[in-house]
């Protein structure tokens, strides 16, 4: 083992030359599900992975890989290797301390990770630093080897950081999740505010859209914060289309022409309000 500390070690975003290095890795410690040259080169350019490295005298002796889910806050450490001489120096939780923190800003809630059942080191190096185990998978890798798949809670929010604690309200309906959502957003600013089923409906009634793909019809934005003028909250609505909603969701020329004289209506009834922007 090199006699150096993991704070002795320079660490840093990896980049294209340091894929021989990074082969050189992977060739000494892995047997099986080994990383291509084509995948390394992949990874070091996508703007949706953290790859770390350590080097030491000008060699790459670790690397950590941690990919992202698109539309999730999952992130996932894909792979971490250290060199056998450089290894019990501290370099791997140096790494991981560092991805967490990479994956922090980039907005990550979670960090999860798969690791071989019979790697008892990393499995206590990641019970240490708060992973939790939550699944077995048989024959996960090549060499038909079992993991254990764990995950760690990397970003928590800070009450100090709440402007209102938001109560939790289940919809009664499949159709009232906009009213059921802003009854929930009502009780938080207003401590007086009555959650009811008869709110619920009554919110569907004034701000639904009539018609919908199926069933019942879904509810305006502009609609649902007319009702919240309506009882004294001031709203803000953000839309992304001047064409009126919903419309793409129905077939019959009829259904489209009540949906669209609804959206119309909504809008004029909005620009005559002073509390909806």
């Amino acid at each position: 083992m090199i006699n150096i500390t993991a704070e002795q070690c320079q660490y840093r975003q990896a980049n294209l030359e340091d894929i021989e290095g990074l082969i050189d890795i992977e060739e000494k410690c892995f047997s099986s599900d080994k990383l291509s040259r084509r995948s390394f080169r992949r990874f070091i350019v996508n703007q949706q992975s953290i790859f770390l490295i350590c080097f030491h005298d000008d060699k790459v002796v670790g690397y950590l890989l941690i990919v992202f889910h698109r539309g999730t806050r999952l992130a996932r450490l894909y792979s971490m290797a250290v060199l056998n001489e450089y290894r019990g120096l501290g370099i791997s939780q140096k790494l991981l301390k560092d991805g967490e923190n990479f994956a922090i800003e980039k907005g990550a809630l979670y960090l999860r990770l798969e690791v071989n059942s019979t790697n008892h080191i990393a499995i206590a190096l990641y019970k240490k630093l708060n992973f939790r185990e939550f699944a077995f998978i048989e024959h996960y890798y090549e060499d038909k080897s079992d993991a254990i798949r764990m995950q760690k809670r990397i970003r928590h929010f800070s009450l100090k950081t709440v402007h209102k604690q938001v109560p939790w309200f289940k919809q009664n309906t499949p159709f009232t999740c906009g009213p059921a959502a802003l009854m929930m957003a009502f009780a938080a600013l207003d401590k007086n505010y009555q959650v009811t089923l008869e709110e619920e409906l009554t919110l569907w009634r004034e701000a639904t859209t009539i018609f919908m793909t199926s069933g019942h019809g879904g509810c305006h934005p502009v609609g649902l914060a007319l009702a919240a003028q309506a009882r004294g909250f001031n709203a803000k609505v953000n839309i992304n289309s001047s064409e009126p909603l919903f419309v793409d969701g129905v077939r019959s020329e009829d259904k489209k022409q009540i949906i669209t004289s609804v959206h119309e209506h909504f809008i004029k009834q909005s620009q005559q309000k002073k509390n909806i922007d």
